[in-house]
């Protein structure tokens, strides 16, 4: 085993060990030819806020055909997950940097391709 797939696999075990194995999981593990894979499934919940059905309230103001406003709002206590998956290229960590795909049911591409610069 070389300096990157042993820094991979401590790296895996690491996440695997603080990682909820519903949430995370290895793809594809680090052969001679085909990097390492998983993916992170990121799960959104709302606390129970001071209403009866939780989460939070969602609030819009929308046009009406007579061209009056119409206030609209619903509350949200659950949101479908994110998706992290990733590759660790075998010469990752020494050359490489592992690659990262975000994917989303109700996000639209350009949101998602957003994500990363908010964060970093």
């Amino acid at each position: 085993m070389d300096e990157d797939q042993e820094a991979q696999s401590d790296e895996i075990m690491v996440l695997e060990s603080i990682l909820d194995p519903h949430a995370f999981h290895v793809i594809q593990t680090r052969t001679v030819d085909k990097p390492t894979s998983g993916a992170l499934k990121i799960d959104f919940h709302f606390p129970a806020s001071s209403s009866s059905a939780g989460g939070f309230t969602a609030k819009a103001v929308t046009r009406k055909e007579d061209k009056s406003f119409q206030k609209l709002s619903q509350s949200v206590a659950h949101l479908p997950p994110l998706s992290l998956h990733f590759i660790l290229p075998t010469d990752y960590p020494s050359q490489s940097k592992p690659v990262f795909t975000l994917s989303s049911t109700w996000l639209d591409r350009l949101s998602v391709s957003k994500m990363p610069t908010m964060f970093g």
